[in-house]
């Protein structure tokens, strides 16, 4: 009968294999949203030189660049508390935005960039960082960079159960507090995936680490406690062997 072979990511079984399909996964989704995010706001203001106009927001609405990225994102974004890049705004109503219709001011320099992408571009950034270091302590089985990713996804579930009732730009309230809710539940899940594997590497960590000074000094000093308590016998031979002699039929020592 052929054994059956066990695969090196089983995701039933395998703590590692899952916590790398979690932060592959939330690097996937980090890649994703600051590049549309970059690339949204580069064509709105026209290579970061000029102001918003109609012209520009209408050559972006893109109806299924926000579903994709709220796919992409479920239970992978960073701290903005839903992953959005921008308000979609239909077209009819564009025309009723207080922008110039067409050439709006431009400068010579990269100069028009807004507030709000760069705080954007900066959370995006920094959990790519701690993304990037949750990844490399998986491979290096280094459960460090794990509860620092850890910490960070607690942070995160903070600001999205905090932004659950707050409406984004989504068109229906009911899909987009679902949607929330599914995030949040996605997050406690890879939370508990996370910290039993945190629990597995510094148990395997604690095992292979050799004991330091104090141990060795207490398994010494317990070697010489416990040899202390032993019984030690003691044999002498300088005593004579008792004389033994028969008279009369009785026996005298």
């Amino acid at each position: 009968m052929r054994a059956k072979t066990k695969w090196c990511f089983d995701l039933r079984s395998n703590l590692r294999a899952k916590n790398f399909v979690i932060g592959y996964w939330h690097l996937i989704a980090g890649l994703f949203s600051t590049v549309f995010h970059l690339m949204v706001a580069y064509i709105l203001t026209d290579g970061f030189r000029c102001e918003t106009s109609k012209e520009s927001l209408r050559a972006v609405q893109w109806s299924w660049l926000e579903p994709f990225l709220l796919c992409t994102n479920m239970g992978a974004h960073g701290f903005y508390p839903y992953p959005l890049i921008f308000n979609y705004h239909p077209n009819p109503n564009i025309q009723y935005l207080s922008l110039p219709e067409d050439k709006p001011p431009c400068h010579t320099v990269m100069s028009v960039i807004y507030v709000n992408d760069i705080m954007y571009f900066l959370f995006n950034v920094l959990w790519m960082c701690f993304v990037l270091s949750y990844i490399i302590g998986i491979h290096k089985r280094d459960p460090g960079p794990l509860i620092t990713f850890f910490i960070a996804t607690c942070i995160k579930l903070v600001f999205q159960v905090k932004g659950v009732f707050e409406q984004s730009s989504f068109g229906n309230a009911f899909l987009d507090i679902l949607y929330k809710i599914v995030d949040i539940c996605l997050i406690v899940i890879f939370l508990q995936i996370i910290l039993k594997h945190i629990k597995e590497l510094r148990k395997d960590k604690n095992r292979k680490q050799p004991p330091g000074f104090f141990e060795n000094l207490y398994i010494v000093m317990k070697a010489k406690e416990e040899k202390r308590k032993e019984p030690v016998f003691t044999i002498s031979y300088n005593e004579k062997p008792p004389i033994i002699e028969e008279k009369e039929g009785k026996v005298l020592i």
